[in-house]
């Protein structure tokens, strides 16, 4: 004899008390859901990347790691330490956390010699942007060393400009002195990015500034200019992303 699931036989005998108890008098109609529908896209993260980019030339498409290396700024290579050791993985952008590579797609260019090369990232099934605010604010002071130098990195996290459209958002601005294990001038980097998540879509856009000049080892620093033109980017790869559905 076959046994019946008892889910299915109690749920069965529920219905059927209630079918016969309840009249469906004087009972209130439910609510009606006023709130607009919200989808998660089904589009890939390339599909889902600006055509266009509305600040800026030279845009080329950038593999994985090269977003990846271009969010988190660190050494290639092994043997890398970082103090505090629990910053190793601060700000990986490409893994979620099962570990796998996360959909990722990403443009690199350029906003004119006296600015910045930003690089625009779409990236999908991987960190939300609170978790990528969270690790970057535990380690907005750290130091990474290799063996052949020793870099010192600050930054300061932020809300950042407002992007319509986003669920959520946060700026970063970094600064990173360099000095090899081996003696000579220090090398001073500047950073700008912000992060934005749509749809459980994020978008990331990050510039860093070019050096003064090819006898500098200081690159120029973050204006006015160039964090507009981060939100203009990312303003508008939030809405691609929004009128994509």
């Amino acid at each position: 004899m076959t046994r019946r699931p008892l889910l299915t036989a109690v749920t069965a005998a529920a219905l059927a008390l209630g079918s016969c108890t309840s009249s469906g008098e004087g009972e209130d109609p439910p609510p009606e859901d006023t709130s607009e529908p919200t989808t998660t896209p089904t589009a890939s993260a390339a599909d889902l990347l600006l055509e266009e980019v509305p600040v800026g030339d030279g845009w080329a498409s950038l593999e994985a790691e090269q977003v990846e290396d271009a969010y988190a700024d660190r050494p290639p290579g092994s043997g890398v330490t970082f103090d505090p050791e629990d910053c190793a993985d601060a700000a990986l952008l490409t893994e979620d956390e099962e570990g796998s590579t996360a959909d990722v797609a990403g443009l690199g260019g350029t906003t004119g010699k006296d600015t910045a090369l930003p690089v625009l990232a779409v990236v999908r099934e991987g960190y939300s942007a609170g978790d990528l605010r969270d690790a970057r604010e535990d380690c907005a002071t750290m130091t990474v060393t290799t063996g052949e130098y020793t870099s010192e990195q600050r930054e300061e996290i932020g809300d950042g400009p407002e992007i319509e459209g986003a669920d959520e958002s946060f700026a970063f601005e970094g600064t990173y002195v360099t000095s090899s294990t081996g003696g000579g001038q220090d090398n001073s980097f500047t950073r700008y990015g912000i992060v934005a998540e749509v749809r459980e879509t994020l978008v990331v856009v990050v510039a860093n500034p070019e050096f003064e000049d090819p006898n500098t080892t200081t690159t120029r620093p973050i204006t006015q200019e160039t964090e507009e033109q981060v939100a203009k980017i990312a303003q508008a790869q939030v809405t691609e992303i929004t009128e994509a559905n």
